[in-house]
């Protein structure tokens, strides 16, 4: 079995110590992820340290029920808060529980073709940390953030 206090680069994560992230989780109330369901889409994933779950912004439903979801990120849901524990994390939050944390999906806006879930997963971050209404996010926007993220990283950087 995989012993995962020996792994450091998780922790350094999680405590801010990492070079390419130095903010503790201790200071956060959501820290964001992108996550690959089934080899073909992407989601995004707010591992939320305020309520102790799972926040799932999903931009094609349809062809990832809820059960389906639930089984891909019971790992996460199980390994989260233990990660928490073994870092100290959970001393500063005793809110927060050990149990597996539950999976919650948001309702956002569903995509149209099965193309796009990479533009819409990095627009749900966006929108959710600049706390933006999601009306513009809509399948007729897409080639537009397209471009729009060919010139941010064209300038190495972003601008929302």
């Amino acid at each position: 079995m995989y012993d995962w206090r020996q792994e450091r680069t998780i922790f350094r994560y999680v405590l801010g110590r990492q070079s390419d992230y130095d903010t503790p989780w201790s200071e956060a109330d959501i820290v964001y992820t992108p996550m690959n369901i089934g080899g073909n889409h992407w989601v995004m994933i707010g591992i939320d340290l305020v309520e102790g779950d799972l926040t799932v912004w999903d931009s094609l439903q349809a062809i990832t029920p809820l059960e389906d979801l639930e089984k891909a990120l019971k790992p996460m849901c199980t390994i989260i808060p233990v990660i928490l524990h073994w870092s100290g994390m959970l001393a500063l939050r005793p809110i927060l529980h050990t149990v597996p944390w539950r999976v919650r999906r948001c309702t956002v806006p569903q995509q149209a073709g099965f193309t796009d879930c990479g533009i819409f997963c990095v627009r749900f971050f966006e929108y959710d940390v600049t706390g933006s209404k999601m009306d513009t996010l809509i399948q007729s926007n897409i080639s537009l953030f397209r471009r729009q993220y060919a010139v941010q990283m064209w300038a190495r950087r972003p601008f929302f």
